[in-house]
């Protein structure tokens, strides 16, 4: 079938449409839509220069203040000047430098990469202090970057061993049946609270030994790894003498079954033996990585948590029918193991080879 032709269709002048569209299908709009392009684009470009004009202006004032810098060392024997109005008192600027933006340059004596040097720079269009260096990037220290991983990778092997040993006890509760589940929750919720000071003194004491460490301090290290562990062994007895006249109550606050409360109650009581030891093998831990001994707290934690631990609990527990107390049991003899080992480690290092 043959299309149909399109009929030529008539407009009376208020038919027609007004929108944008025929705006722009007009000549005129056309042309005002191109002179306001122009002056948009003649505004940014002016922006733009105006900002390039200014740094200009700045890089010109910052190089004056150089050699105003550079000839005051001549005359006073290397040394900086103490402000820059000392540069124009003493003749050797006009004026207070300023940058484009009108803030007065800075001058930092030694300077941040050479230390027999000085640097001038200015704070920038935003006032921040970005010519300080704040949000420069630093440059890359390649040993340095390897010292961090090494650090991070013998810390996160400590982690990963001590949580899977952990978590692998709850495989062991189920092989005894659902009320060892409950009850070694409570021990292990209550030592996990607990545990969170431990974690505290940990990072407190290896600040301390790893700023006597960079400092060649082997005093400054023996001094601040003795005042953590004491410290921490402190806390050890005193939460272990807290929580054991408590253990009833802490484990009814967990739970109503009689059963569950027996079994957590005998559990609670016996974690008191592990608090200390626990506490300890962390501190010094930390405290062995803070002064550049790595692997050897992660293969500790390794024979300790993955090759005793682990066993142990499955021995004590289920053929020697000890149950939750038996996983217990193997907590403070990996937590004893590990606490012994690392702190005869520092001992080792407490004089320079």
């Amino acid at each position: 079938m043959a299309g149909r032709r399109d009929e030529p269709r008539v407009f009376f002048p208020w038919e027609r449409r007004r929108g944008v569209r025929s705006l722009f299908m007009r000549a005129r709009g056309r042309q005002a839509l191109l002179v306001a392009g122009g002056l948009v684009g003649f505004a940014f470009l002016s922006h733009l220069e105006r900002g390039a004009s200014d740094v200009r202006a700045t890089r010109a004032e910052i190089t004056n203040t150089i050699n105003a810098v550079s000839a005051w060392r001549a005359d006073h024997d290397r040394s900086c000047p103490g402000s820059l109005a000392d540069l124009v008192s003493g003749g050797y600027l006009t004026e207070l430098p300023r940058d484009a933006w009108g803030r007065l340059l800075r001058v930092s004596c030694p300077g941040r990469k050479d230390p027999r040097g000085f640097d001038v720079s200015s704070d920038g269009a935003d006032g921040e202090a970005r010519g300080l260096g704040v949000f420069a990037k630093p440059p890359r220290d390649h040993a340095a970057e390897a010292e961090q991983r090494k650090i991070g990778y013998g810390a996160g092997a400590s982690g990963f061993f001590e949580v899977a040993s952990f978590a692998g006890m709850n495989i062991v509760a189920g092989w005894i049946g659902a009320l060892a589940i409950a009850g070694y929750t409570v021990v292990m919720n209550v030592a996990s609270l607990i545990f969170m000071v431990p974690l505290g003194l940990a990072t407190a004491t290896s600040v301390l030994v790893g700023k006597a460490y960079g400092a060649r301090d082997p005093r400054g290290v023996n001094r601040a790894g003795a005042i953590g562990f004491g410290v921490t062994a402190i806390f050890g007895i005193a939460v272990s003498l807290l929580v054991w006249p408590l253990s009833g109550p802490i484990a009814a606050a967990y739970t109503t079954d009689p059963r569950v409360l027996v079994m957590g109650k005998a559990a609670v009581l016996l974690s008191c033996l592990f608090f200390l030891p626990d506490a300890l093998q962390v501190v010094v831990a930390q405290s062995l990585r803070a002064r550049g001994d790595v692997w050897v707290p992660s293969g500790t934690h390794f024979v300790s948590y993955i090759l005793v631990m682990a066993p142990l609990a499955w021995l004590l527990a289920i053929p020697y029918g000890l149950g939750v107390d038996g996983i217990v049991w193997s907590v403070i003899a990996s937590s004893l193991l590990s606490a012994g080992l690392l702190l005869g480690r520092f001992w080792m290092l407490r004089r320079p080879a």
